[in-house]
């Protein structure tokens, strides 16, 4: 069904398909991104294997509130799916996509890779970010932040919202969510643009709530 909300949540392992209406101020002063109203927009999240354990979708609608800030404008509708079902349905076309969780973990992550400005070592996803440089960003708690052009479709984005683990993501999307108008003071709707963030556990209570800077293009 349809929700008209100013706050919304999903527990992990949930599903939604339908139309969100966030009851909020559209876009972000200055910002000269693309509408992508037209497109859709869908969040994916990594699905459990046998072989890794994706903690990462419960992320998908919060994250929906954030995307004014990236692409200028709030979507009506607001898909969250697994990136098995959205691989399998053909969405990596035609949509503008935001992909939580790192390639270990999501295959649509791992599909774009390859593209991101900052991406994970293609050798080992588990072993950290590179960035053009060189540069490597391996700890856990290393997160990344990415907006490009779908290399299949110019008329459609791809946005990766992911970490070395998944202390890693939870940094990168506490850094877009709460430091939104710190972490996106660089992004002036550029087709490729990328920020790494570390998390930190500043109350000493196990979960991150804290997130540096560490490096942006």
């Amino acid at each position: 069904g349809d929700i008209v909300t100013k706050r919304l949540a999903i527990e992990d392992g949930a599903y939604f398909k339908g139309k969100i209406d966030v009851q909020r101020e559209i876009g972000r002063p200055g910002a000269s991104g693309e509408s992508v109203a037209s497109a859709g927009v869908a969040a994916v999240a990594g699905a459990s294997t046998s072989k890794s354990s994706a903690r990462d979708g419960h992320y998908a609608v919060h994250l929906a509130f954030f995307l004014g800030h990236i692409t200028n404008a709030v979507p009506s509708e607001f898909i969250v799916k697994l990136d098995v079902d959205a691989k399998a349905e053909k969405m990596l076309t035609g949509n503008n996509l935001i992909s939580i969780g790192g390639p270990g973990t999501n295959i649509v992550t791992a599909e774009f890779n390859r593209y991101l400005p900052v991406r994970f070592d293609e050798k080992n996803f588990w072993s950290g970010l590179v960035d053009g440089s060189g540069k490597r960003y391996s700890l856990d708690n290393h997160g990344l932040i990415a907006k490009i052009k779908n290399p299949y479709d110019s008329n459609s984005s791809i946005v990766v919202v992911a970490g070395v683990r998944s202390a890693g993501t939870k940094s990168a999307v506490i850094a877009l969510t709460n430091y939104s108008e710190e972490v996106l003071k660089k992004y002036h709707g550029q087709d490729d643009w990328a920020l790494v963030v570390q998390g930190f556990d500043m109350n000493s209570d196990g979960k991150i709530d804290y997130v540096d800077i560490v490096s942006g293009l």
